[in-house]
């Protein structure tokens, strides 16, 4: 889902992404497994009853997705044919999809023509004596990428996304992306899911498929996490220098700088306090989130008209309501949002609402638990966190700290 926000809302919301990882998802998302398409697909032989079970149960999870913009044909999805290159598919919440939500793959392709369509065929992956056989269901959906999301190609607020778009376009002069959304209907449940998926472009030509199955989890899924967790410091960690820790109730500012209308640089500073923050994980499964903090940010245009320092101070309050589960692969909390307030206190009160398949969904990334106390973030230094090429003060890792309530 997108919303539309006025600047002023989007200003107050920088330090909520900078912590929540609106993200969604970073480089060290663990991605699921994922081989070309050299598993041996299984005869519908009468006279074996698994191979006969694991049809049925691959029917059942085909007819339990939703995806929009498809047709549902029969038979198994077309083989490869002609030159198209389907580079490594890793879906964004890696090896995890989700109920309610699905899951989503990013598609980077190379191809003379225009990439127009996707097969994906869902079926059932068994091993025996070290061969692996996908039983497939009696179809297959056909989609039509653009109809499926018709955002993908006017923005990627996904970081990862963005770095391998910039990698394979200056690789080659055919490349293109899109986003293929994947849906569930109520009956599925929770366990392993196996597909293959492959593209077509405008001329007819087909990529080689890639076979990958991930877990579908339950929400609520760890009883470690259930319970109130208080914000308690957030801590910075420079590629030289040391720790930065910001204490709860503290002011933290940064420093940064604006071009004027005039030719002229204006510098100025931007600080926050967070008088309170906390998450709720709930045993249902269900979360909620709450954050109150106060700014002094700039009024932007007033500044850049004038080149003279125009700040504004106002309080935020934040309150987020959705579902959790719990990664323990990449040791990550997924939240899916259905619900948010935003009190602003001088531009007021919005509130958001996300249907079921159409959340908002957003990781805490590198959950160390510990003692009553759980931290989430980046707490790596020394590499290049941003994908800029560069080791600076932009690539500063970063843990939030909880205690428990």
């Amino acid at each position: 889902m997108k919303n539309q926000f006025s600047l002023s809302i989007i200003l107050l919301l920088c330090i909520q992404l900078f912590i929540s990882s609106c993200s969604e998802t970073d480089d060290s998302v663990v991605q699921p497994e994922m081989e070309e398409k050299e598993t041996v697909k299984d005869d519908d032989d009468e006279n074996d009853d698994s191979v006969g079970n694991n049809h049925v149960i691959a029917e059942e999870l085909s007819n339990q997705v939703i995806i929009k913009g498809s047709t549902k044909a029969e038979g198994i999805a077309p083989s490869q044919k002609g030159t198209i290159t389907l580079h490594p598919v890793e879906p964004t919440n890696g090896n995890i999809a989700l109920l309610d939500e699905g899951f989503e793959l990013p598609l980077f392709v190379d191809s003379d023509a225009d990439v127009v369509g996707a097969y994906i065929e869902f079926g059932v992956v068994t091993n025996s004596d070290g061969v692996s056989a996908f039983s497939s269901a009696s179809n297959h959906y056909d989609v039509n990428l653009a109809d499926n999301d018709q955002f993908a190609k006017s923005g990627v607020s996904n970081k990862y996304a963005k770095n391998r778009i910039e990698k394979y376009a200056m690789q080659s002069a055919k490349f293109s992306y899109a986003l293929l959304d994947v849906d569930f209907s109520s009956e599925i449940t929770d366990g392993e899911i196996c597909y293959y998926i492959s593209v077509y472009d405008a001329n007819g030509n087909i990529s080689d498929a890639q076979q990958i199955c991930m877990t579908v989890v339950e929400w609520g899924n760890s009883t470690d996490f259930t319970g109130v967790w208080d914000y308690t410091k957030h801590e910075s960690y420079p590629p030289e220098g040391d720790t930065i820790v910001t204490a709860v109730g503290v002011e933290d500012c940064t420093d940064d700088s604006l071009a004027c209308a005039n030719g002229g640089t204006l510098d100025f500073s931007y600080c926050t306090t967070i008088n309170g923050r906390s998450y709720e994980f709930k045993a249902d499964g269900t979360y909620e989130f709450n954050s109150d903090e106060s700014i002094v940010g700039m009024n932007y245009q007033a500044a850049y008209d004038t080149c003279e320092s125009n700040s504004v101070a106002y309080d935020n309050v934040i309150g987020q309501k959705g579902k959790w589960t719990y990664n323990d692969v990449d040791n990550s909390i997924i939240l899916a949002e259905y619900e948010a307030t935003y009190n602003h206190s001088i531009d007021g009160t919005s509130n958001y609402t996300n249907e079921l398949g159409s959340a908002y969904v957003s990781r805490l990334t590198k959950i160390n638990l510990a003692n009553g106390a759980f931290s989430y973030g980046w707490p790596l230094t020394g590499i290049d966190i941003n994908g800029d090429g560069l080791i600076n003060d932009d690539d500063s890792g970063y843990a939030n700290f909880f205690d428990k309530k």
